[in-house]
């Protein structure tokens, strides 16, 4: 059963990214958050909703995360989001990870970034 204490990650388009942007104040919050929700648990909630999503537009989906709280930035908080998205995207099959984690971005912006190194 989903936690019913995180509907903004369970049916948003944000996902995990709107649920740490409400999970607090505090990187201490967001931790407690996490704890308290069971990251298994918040990662099978957002499993149901994004691979599902991705694997019927598998060159159309790709991955990001936003941050804009100065304690988004912050050690603990940074390598938790990182380890969450890393564990998502390995629920993927292993032909689709890459693509999911950047090869879209990279199709779809790459031309700008090598515009930008010139």
């Amino acid at each position: 059963m989903r936690p019913s204490s995180s509907p903004a990650f369970l049916r948003s388009s944000l996902g995990i990214d709107a649920w740490v942007i409400t999970a607090g104040n505090s990187t201490s919050d967001y931790l407690a958050r996490l704890a308290s929700s069971g990251v298994d648990r918040f990662l099978d909630g957002a499993a149901a909703d994004y691979l599902p999503r991705f694997s019927r537009h598998p060159d159309r989906i790709m991955w990001g995360t936003d941050r804009f709280q100065p304690w988004h930035f912050d050690a603990a908080t940074s390598g938790e989001v990182v380890e969450l998205s890393r564990r998502l995207i390995s629920r993927l099959p292993p032909g689709q990870q890459e693509d999911f984690a950047y090869r879209n971005a990279l199709r779809l912006l790459g031309k700008y970034l090598v515009a930008l190194q010139q």
